[in-house]
């Protein structure tokens, strides 16, 4: 099925104002990065005895809210849980913070001990960073990870970033994980950390040694191809204006204006896509993640060039074959840590820029000494949108 799904994609953009070139290698990337997700969870599960179909899973706390780049990656993980062959019959959602009003507490469906569900494996959502960054995700994600492994359950963390604000955040989640492993038996072999970054997974690796960590390419990946859309705006900048933000974004939207007044430019943030009828979510019990992802992809419908220091808003660029993006990061490093995970997945996705782009880190400017090169980045990728069809990855 998703061989068909490729190759009818790149049926249908063939006739588009996309390079075929260009389709080609992005499909094939996506295609390589699929596999790749798909053998090594399927690896994970048989490492821990625990095979799609033996027994109900449990999701905790998958996002649904207007930061989509979460829900992103909540629908990005039942994709994944579909190729390796869980239905959503088998799949079991619960909230602790992220998942609202669309699903019940993780602790009502749990319950008491003597009458809880038995799940195999439990499944800690992607999004929301590992941390203290949003601690109203974290504390009660690590609260929980000490009753499942004490009730014998598999536990694989979905990949993550890692960010501590101090040095004594981290050596507590450290404590925490060497306690909950030394007091539960076979609790270590039970669990496992993924991570998205390869500096991440170092880090992980020092600070929590007892139980296993690994690579694995964002999740939200999982979700496409998805279908482009013609080009009808020179440049949407897609800006961050949370703690996470840098400023750069804004900066570098305020000087292409003053260059260039020529060009129809726009500036749009997650907290502008439609939001659905809550009422009518929670009665459905389900997040409306079609409503949102309708949404989202409207906000990238007719965009020339993409400009984004938001990390799934860049991911949903790539996965719509939007034909030129400009990556700019965050505050610590995290969109340019993942798009550079693609390039140890696969040869093909190293191609998808030019070798003088991918030898200054795929294109990403954070602003310190990089300023004017992110600026002439834009310009360079709008003029080349101007001049060709041959559409690249920047």
């Amino acid at each position: 099925m998703a061989d068909f799904v490729f190759a009818l994609l790149a049926q249908i953009t063939a006739g588009s104002v996309l390079h075929p070139a260009h389709v080609s290698r992005r499909l094939a990337c996506l295609q390589d990065v699929h596999a790749f997700q798909i053998d090594m969870f399927r690896s994970l599960l048989h490492g821990a005895g625990r095979m799609p179909g033996v027994a109900s899973v449990l999701l905790v706390d998958p996002a649904c809210h207007q930061n989509f780049g979460d829900t992103m990656l909540s629908e990005g993980e039942l994709s994944l849980f579909a190729s390796v062959g869980w239905d959503h019959g088998t799949v079991v959602q619960c909230n602790l913070n992220q998942a609202r009003y669309t699903r019940g507490k993780c602790a009502d469906i749990l319950g008491p001990h003597e009458r809880r569900p038995r799940f195999a494996v439990a499944l800690l959502h992607a999004g929301g960073n590992w941390g203290s960054l949003y601690m109203q995700v974290h504390a009660p994600r690590m609260q929980l990870l000490r009753t499942l492994l004490q009730r014998n359950v598999t536990v694989i963390g979905m990949p993550q970033s890692m960010f501590y604000a101090d040095a004594e955040g981290a050596r507590k989640d450290a404590r925490a994980i060497a306690s909950y492993t030394a007091a539960y038996p076979r609790a270590a072999a039970r669990m496992t950390l993924l991570w998205r970054e390869p500096a991440h997974l170092l880090r992980a690796r020092a600070l929590f040694p007892s139980v296993r960590n690994e690579l694995f390419v964002d999740v939200a990946f999982h979700l496409g191809p998805l279908l482009p859309r013609l080009a009808q705006t020179d440049v949407l900048f897609a800006c961050r204006t949370d703690h996470e933000s840098t400023g750069v974004c804004a900066r570098l939207m305020g000087s292409v204006a003053a260059q260039r007044p020529d060009l129809r430019l726009l500036q749009r943030d997650w907290a502008q896509l439609e939001q659905p009828d809550k009422g009518a979510a929670h009665h459905a019990g389900r997040c409306p993640a079609r409503a949102l992802m309708a949404s989202a992809l409207e906000m990238l419908t007719g965009v020339h060039v993409l400009v984004a220091d938001r990390l799934h808003i860049t991911v949903l660029g790539y996965l719509a074959l939007a034909p030129r993006v400009v990556l700019l990061d965050q505050s610590y490093g995290k969109v340019a840590g993942v798009h550079a995970l693609l390039r140890n997945v696969s040869a093909t996705c190293g191609r998808h820029a030019p070798a003088a782009e991918l030898a200054a880190g795929l294109g990403v400017y954070d602003g310190g000494g990089g300023f004017a090169s992110g600026l002439s980045a834009i310009l360079a990728a709008v003029d080349e949108s101007n001049a060709t069809t041959d559409q690249a990855w920047i």
